[in-house]
């Protein structure tokens, strides 16, 4: 069975990076969990089967393995730990157990899959199949980087959104995360060369390192050159502080020239390159591809201490556990400051708090974060750890195990560079990994599977077989039904969108953005054909997401919207649209949006002292929102209390540069009275 689980952690090594498609709903991150979920069901069983035959012997050893465990061991089994607390006592357990829908990672299943995966190497590895490991993913790391560099060639510009040619981001999906899977390659790729065997495959990895190199800079990624940087002069000090300074003194002047040169020549972030720029890169203007936080007109450094500033204050409101594993996206809004709204990305939803720490703690709490960080510290600590010199037989193996350290160490500073500023993904944090997990294995000797008679284990190989290629199956075939729904609810196709939503819901029934589509499709249908069947299941499905997640500001703003079609067949769900907003907006009040659509509802029903509340609650939160000005001049006409439109028209002229056309046009009319 080692031989399986080996095979299981290369194609991982292989697959994970490069995986995307184009059929999902999220393009990049959905498969690569698709492909963690059947790797860690293979590895799982292949494990069982090869360890039953001692099971009795390998219970009654547990204590004293337990306590043998490595400080990494221990580590990963205390966020594992933290994370299931957290998840027990999350607002949605749900969603912290399968991650917030579109990034996946980091939910309690993945964090069980990594888990999984680091002790099966740990224990399956040995030193050759660690080299193997290694030299592999170089190996897709040099595929994901030529993708990259022929992106910027344009080889697929008009497949994306994103401005590609500019900043790419190859099989990754954004250019940041990108860099952060690049920067433990390099050093894998110095490892390789400085216990290389052959002096004439010199050349081969100062090639290797130089491609790698290119497609980091080319990602225009700030934190990634950062990273980087720091992350150099960790592996060159440790590399000198364990072989010796003039043992590295050429190939560190070497590969610094390399880096220099390539920087000079392509540019970074921060400089330019020293070539004249091409034809084929004149798109290269202000266009920017990456993350909402880094796509808007604000700098994205004064947006993300926005963003902290509300999770550290959500921090200090649920210190311990926080509120559940990637539940970010419902709880950032309870403490979200009002200072977001005059950025221009003040109406984004952030599932993420752009620093992994921050969204730690904010997630799991104190004892969340202590996890993590322990695990940043054991592993740092193995990487300062030396070698003694010995005469023993495994020169090679120790050759390795000193060389090794320092990539360790330097994969270590720049995963925690680019978490500060961003946050990971299942690549990155999946090469950090196994990277923790090769001191281990570099000095382990090929172990070897028990015997296991095939006849005792037929039913649970087939069981198995069925696990691994239906249950992952289901959760991609309802991730393809809901993107083929949701592309025709948007096309206005009703009754195709609802074919794919309801098989969608049939494949994955607990998943909650299904429902919320499927009402809102519901609830246009009703509206359409006045159908009373057609509105009974919207409503059923509205009660769906509302039971199931009551936290989420999105479902709110969809029910909502369903609500609000449904008013054409009986009016009073004005009254249950409003309801919904209410609620938002406790959950959510520094969002004058809310406060401006609740002000609306209130309008139609009639209720105009709460229209005119919320109104001046929407232009308190955000002085230059345009909407609420026209709607309260609107409603100060109907009430006829027009000697409040001239200040609050001279309000709006102070505030938003230039003034809306209806906003000027009733501005000349009350300044000429």
């Amino acid at each position: 069975m080692h031989k399986i689980i080996n095979s299981t952690l290369v194609a991982l090594t292989i697959s994970i990076p490069l995986i995307f498609t184009t059929i999902n709903y999220e393009l990049f991150e959905f498969p690569k969990f698709i492909l963690l979920l059947v790797a860690t069901i293979i590895i799982a069983v292949a494990w069982i089967i090869d360890l039953y035959p001692n099971r009795k012997m390998i219970i009654s050893s547990l204590p004293s393995t337990l306590k043998s465990l490595s400080p990494i061991s221990l580590a990963i089994l205390t966020i594992l730990s933290t994370q299931f607390l957290a998840t027990i006592f999350s607002i949605d357990p749900h969603t912290s157990f399968w991650g917030y829908y579109s990034r996946f990672h980091q939910g309690l299943l993945t964090t069980t899959c990594y888990t999984l995966i680091y002790f099966s190497a740990h224990k399956y590895l040995d030193y050759k199949s660690t080299q193997k490991l290694i030299k592999i993913s170089i190996g897709t790391a040099i595929l994901v980087s030529l993708y990259a560099i022929a992106q910027r060639f344009g080889i697929d510009k008009t497949l994306w959104v994103q401005d590609v040619v500019n900043r790419p981001f190859s099989t990754l999906g954004q250019p940041n995360w990108l860099s952060a899977y690049l920067i433990p390659q390099l050093f894998l790729t110095l490892f390789m060369f400085s216990t290389k065997l052959k002096k004439s495959s010199s050349i081969i990895f100062h090639l290797i390192y130089s491609i790698i190199f290119a497609a980091l800079l080319l990602t225009k990624s700030r934190s990634g050159l950062i990273a980087f940087t720091f992350s150099y002069v960790v592996y060159w000090a440790l590399l000198a502080r364990s072989i010796t300074f003039p043992k590295i003194k050429k190939p560190l002047i070497i590969f610094t020239t390399l880096s220099l040169l390539f920087t000079a020549l392509i540019g970074t972030a921060y400089s330019p390159s020293i070539l004249p720029a091409r034809t084929i890169l004149a798109e290269d203007q202000t266009i920017s591809s990456g993350t909402q936080l880094e796509s808007g007109g604000t700098e994205s450094g004064d947006i993300r201490k926005i963003v902290w500033t509300g999770a550290l204050d959500l921090i200090k409101r649920e210190p311990l556990l926080g509120t559940g594993p990637e539940s970010f996206a419902y709880s950032y809004y309870w403490t979200r400051p009002a200072e977001h709204n005059l950025t221009s990305e003040w109406d984004f939803l952030y599932n993420k708090a752009h620093n992994e720490y921050l969204n730690f703690a904010a997630t799991t709490g104190l004892l969340g974060l202590t996890a993590y960080l322990f695990w940043h510290f054991a592993v740092m600590r193995s990487a300062f750890t030396l070698v003694p010199k010995s005469k023993k037989a495994r020169k090679d193996q120790e050759n390795s195990l000193r060389a090794y350290y320092p990539v360790l160490g330097a994969s270590l500073t720049g995963f925690f560079v680019t978490n500060f500023f961003g946050f990971s993904v299942i690549p990155v944090y999946l090469t950090m990994i196994l990277l923790s997990a090769l001191p281990a294995t570099i000095q382990s000797k090929p172990t070897k599977s028990h015997p296991t008679p095939t006849s005792h284990w037929l039913p649970l190989i087939t069981i198995s077989c069925i696990l691994i290629i239906i249950f992952p199956l289901r959760l991609f075939m309802a991730d393809l039904a809901f993107n083929k729904g949701k592309a025709h609810a948007t096309a206005n196709s009703l009754e195709q969108a609802r074919t794919y939503l309801e098989r969608a819901i049939t494949l994955r029934p607990g998943e909650s953005l299904y429902h919320s589509f499927m009402a809102e499709t519901y609830a246009q249908m009703a509206a359409a054909t006045s159908s009373q069947a057609d509105q009974a299941l919207a409503i059923r499905e509205i009660k769906f997401t509302s039971d199931h997640n009551p936290w989420h500001l999105n479902y709110s703003k969809s029910r909502t919207k369903a609500w609000l079609a449904l008013t054409t067949l009986d009016p009073t769900f004005y009254n249950q649209a409003a309801l919904e907003l209410e609620n938002a907006r406790l959950l959510a009040p520094s969002d004058p949006k809310l406060a401006y659509n609740l002000g609306l509802i209130y309008s139609r029903t009639n209720q105009v002292e709460g229209s005119i509340r919320e109104m001046k609650a929407a232009i308190d939160l955000k002085p230059d929102y345009y909407q609420p000005y026209y709607a309260l001049t609107l409603l100060y006409e109907t009430t006829k209390q027009t000697n409040l439109v001239l200040p609050l028209l001279e309000q709006a002229e102070s505030n938003i540069t230039p003034l809306p056309e209806p906003l000027q046009t009733k501005l000349d009319l009350y300044s000429s009275n």
